[in-house]
């Protein structure tokens, strides 16, 4: 019997931290690295339905992502990673976030 997986891909977010100048006056370049986020469940947009944007703007996304009411927050711009269940990834902008009482969504 087949059992079904609610969330059955990954996210991770990129982090990017910021150069530095040391003693010495040499810069040394920030680093960048995916952080795991959660697993999550995904539905694409089947329409041409837009989401507001700060500024009154709206805009197109392509998946609607269902995540653990645990997870951190997610900013409007940042960088997000799926790993989808078959070991494919792909990457997005964060184009919205909301924390409901025992979910989150990300549009992305």
């Amino acid at each position: 019997m087949a059992i079904l997986t609610m969330k059955p891909h990954s996210l991770y977010v990129l982090k990017r931290k910021d150069g530095h100048e040391d003693e010495k006056g040499d810069w040394h370049k920030g680093a960048e690295e995916w952080e795991f986020c959660c697993n999550c469940g995904l539905a694409p947009n089947g329409r041409e339905e837009k989401i507001p944007y700060g500024g009154g703007e709206y805009g197109a996304y392509t998946y609607t992502a269902s995540l653990p009411a645990s997870c951190p927050d997610i900013k409007s711009g940042d960088t997000v990673r799926i790993v989808f269940s078959d070991g494919s990834r792909a990457e997005f902008r964060a184009l919205g976030f909301h924390r409901y009482q025992h979910q989150c969504k990300l549009w992305i």
